[in-house]
Parts: C-alpha cells; structure tokens; sequence
C-alpha cells in the first residue's frame, strides 16, 4: 500500500473502536471530506396518478453520483486511499413556478495506509487505490473494513440506484376512508394498508435497484452508456454483442449459458468482459463456457471439457490444463503461452 504522513491532526467522524480497529490494521483518519449536489429536475407535472417521475429520479441519480465523486475528490486531494462510512443524504423541494430541485450530500472519513503505524506483515500490502489513483468510496465502518480485508476482499464504490413515485391522492383516500360490506367506515375507526403507499415504495425500490445494476454493467462496458437508448439494429457488431452482455447480466443469474462470447470483439472489451463474468462468478452465479480462445477460458473456468467432433476427448480441472503444456498441445495443437 502507499506509504502516507499526515502533516497536522484530521477531523474525522469515526468512533473510537472504529479508529483504534483501522489504526491497528494500518489505517489513520486523514479528514472528514464532504460532497454536495444541486440539481434541477425542471417542470415536473403532477398527474395524480401514482406513477413514476422519471425526471425527478434521473435527477436525484446525477446528484447523488456527482456529490460521491466530489467528495471523493477531496479524499484524492488528502492523499487517501478511500472513504470509510459513508452516510449518503437527500432532499427534494418543488420550488415556486413548478421546478423540482434534489439536493444531495455525501459525508464520509477519508483514511489512508501509514506504514509506521501497520504490523510488518502488511508493510507490503497492495495500494487500494481504484484505476486512475481514484479512492474508494464505501458505507461500511471501520470494524466492517478491515473485517473485509482480511478475508481477501476490498470495497470499491458505492452501487447507487434512484426512482420516484407520485401517489394518486384519490386512491390514497379511498385506502384511507375504505368501506365494510358496502358501508361507509371513517377513517380512525379502522386500520388499514395504505395499498398504493405499499406498491409506489416496491416500485420505487425495484427502479432504484436496477438503477444500480444497470451502472454495474456500464462501469464494465463504458461504451454501452453512451448507445444504451439507440435502436438495437443501428448498432455495430461490436456494440451489439456488448448489448446482449447487459441482456444477460442486468438480472441476478443462477446459471449463464455463454456460446463463444468474444468472437469478434476488440482486446479492450475481452478484458471488460472476462473482469465482469468474474465478478458475476465471484457473486455465486455458475457460468457454462463454451470458447475458443483458451485463455479466456483458462481465466474464468474452474474445470473444462474438451470436444472434437462432438466427442468429449480430455475432461478435468482447468488448474491442471493450464499447467501443462504437453497436454495443451496435443488437445489444441497450441500452448497456453502461444493460444489467443
């Protein structure tokens, strides 16, 4: 990990268990750092139907997104190496002239390694720094971090998911007032589910989560955000078959059947796809593989099957395969070192 010296005492908004846990593994407080967003939803009707406002979500999802980084920002400007305990808060004003704004902060204690302060087994340990030296950001505690870490994992970013709803106010009373055997009943002598509360807030969630799952596979397939509302048929080849990843990948899978998924594709999205099928292998998904490129294959596979014709001629584990460059060559008729 990074080696960092603090020049002067941070603020910071851990508990004392919290500090003392980070500090043993390693890690000091370098300042409590703060992200803030304003957006401007624009002119929002009100229906009276209950329904989804996307443009207050898509809203709330920018803020949101653009106080993390900023406060991510100023944990890079510490020299830290990510954010710990990150309390995310939102609001929401319908200004005069009908124009929503949501607001939205991001609060978090940034920490970094300091060697001096780390046992010597972990003065070698690998920075936790994202690509471009970005920090992680995470809302886990001290405590729930280094308990992470120590079983072989690492935080890397927030998921972040938002959807609005309206509520019709007509539904909303006739739940309220509500009726017995075709008799009027007032509302404070029964006790009733407010139905459409019940259903707005499992709709909201249900957008809110595929939100997440859908910027999940955007930070695979960067490319995919930019033609995610073009017509399908207008796409080019390379852009298509990134298209059906998301098709595959936008709901949690037990099982995915693959059949050869990077003919024809670019290097760079070889790598963003072997990276995304490991982490939906790592999440408990079984992945059934069928491909050419063997070293595709040998990164994601934990045991193979070799065909010829339609026989199954060599079965076993992908580990013992890959190690043996012999057996590689009388299968494939190439090695691993040599199979692209």
């Amino acid at each position: 990990m990074a080696v960092t010296k603090r020049t002067e005492p941070a603020l910071s908004d851990l508990s004392v268990t919290e500090f003392l846990v980070l500090s043993r593994a390693g890690f000091l407080p370098m300042g409590l750092v703060i992200g803030t967003s304003v957006y401007d939803a624009g002119f929002t009707w009100i229906m009276g139907q209950t329904r989804e406002v996307p443009e207050l979500g898509a809203a709330m999802h920018a803020a949101r997104k653009l106080a993390v980084e900023r406060m991510r920002q100023q944990a890079k400007d510490h020299g830290a190496e990510g954010v710990v305990g990150v309390r995310l808060q939102v609001e929401h004003h319908r200004w005069r002239g009908g124009h929503t704004v949501a607001k939205f902060v991001a609060l978090g204690t940034a920490i970094a390694f300091d060697r001096e302060h780390a046992p010597k087994r972990l003065a070698h340990a690998p920075s936790l720094l994202l690509e471009r030296g970005r920090p992680f950001t995470s809302d886990l505690s001290g405590q729930d971090f280094v308990t992470l870490l120590r079983t072989g994992y690492r935080p890397v970013d927030i998921a972040m998911g938002s959807s609005v709803y309206e509520i019709d106010p007509s539904m909303l009373q006739q739940s309220v007032m509500g009726g017995i055997a075709g008799r009027f009943v007032p509302s404070w002598d029964v006790t009733v589910e407010l139905v459409q509360y019940t259903q707005a807030f499992f709709n909201a969630r249900e957008g809110a989560m595929d939100q997440a799952r859908l910027d999940w596979i955007f930070g695979f397939f960067p490319p995919l955000k930019k033609f995610w509302l073009s017509r399908a048929g207008t796409l080019s080849g390379g852009q298509k078959q990134m298209l059906s990843f998301a098709r595959a990948f936008i709901e949690e899978r037990k099982l995915l059947l693959i059949d050869e998924p990077t003919k024809g594709l670019a290097p760079a999205i070889i790598g963003a796809l072997i990276d995304c099928l490991k982490e939906v292998k790592r999440r408990g998904a079984t992945i059934l593989l069928v491909e050419q490129n063997f070293r595709v294959a040998q990164e994601i596979g934990d045991l193979v099957g070799v065909m010829d014709n339609g026989r199954v001629v060599h079965s076993g584990t992908m580990a013992e395969l890959a190690a043996d460059a012999m057996l590689q060559h009388r299968l494939l008729g190439l090695s691993l070192d040599t199979h692209q």
